[in-house]
């Protein structure tokens, strides 16, 4: 379990500083570890990251035991998981419907608009599965030598989870941001679908200016494909 929580520790590190480097974090935002931090600040930092990462393993775990396999999809519960872990820390989230069940969540961190938004994608629909075919159930989300297991753990889940505390991390360490970051977790997965997906959430009320076209989203697009 320790290696597990390093190695979700070390991915959130990464994360951060490339999302520091992309969106150009202001004074007191969050940028990359250098000799010239006073020790009590870099504490301070890994403390709040490693304090996210723990939580990793079981909101993954908790993640994949969401029934969302595609057909029929269902993506609604897995949708406001998602979001109540987002909504707990304060962060500017909401669901919406394609058609009943087919939920998806879009969150934001707001920057100030100095620069185009940024999308961290997943999607939250899995593929079926033949239990018969895995080493260990594919809707358990079980840990197995420090490694979780399931339908979905890469593909893309983990990654779901990884934006999701990244999202966190990032408010919890008050970072400033020179652009928006939005966290977008779509049902049924397939580059077909996400003009249609961006059209939906383009015509909600007060969303439009924070929706790129899909030109824009092929442009910034940090995705698990």
């Amino acid at each position: 379990m320790q290696r597990l929580v390093s190695s979700f520790a070390f991915m959130l590190s990464a994360s951060i500083v490339l999302l520091a480097i992309v969106v150009g974090c202001g004074p007191g935002g969050v940028e990359a570890e250098s000799s010239s931090d006073p020790p009590e600040i870099a504490q301070s930092r890994d403390e709040i990251i490693g304090a996210v990462a723990h939580r990793a393993s079981d909101l993954l775990s908790k993640y994949i035991r969401i029934d969302t396999v595609n057909p029929p999809g269902n993506e609604i519960d897995g949708a406001r998981f998602l979001a109540e872990l987002l909504q707990a820390e304060g962060i500017a989230t909401r669901l919406f419907e394609s058609e009943p069940g087919r939920g998806m969540v879009f969150a934001k961190l707001a920057g100030t608009g100095a620069r185009r938004p940024l999308i961290l994608l997943s999607h939250i629909d899995v593929v079926p599965a033949i239990a018969e075919e895995w080493n260990h159930p594919p809707f358990d989300g079980v840990v197995v030598d420090g490694a979780v297991h399931g339908c979905g753990a890469l593909d893309s889940k983990g990654v779901g989870i990884t934006h999701a505390l990244a999202m966190i991390a990032l408010k919890r360490l008050g970072a400033k941001l020179d652009r928006d970051i939005i966290l977008l977790a779509t049902g049924d997965e397939g580059f077909a679908h996400r003009r249609r997906r961006a059209k939906e959430i383009e015509q909600q009320p007060g969303m439009t200016p924070e929706v790129p076209d899909e030109r824009e989203i092929c442009a910034i697009l940090v995705c698990p494909h």
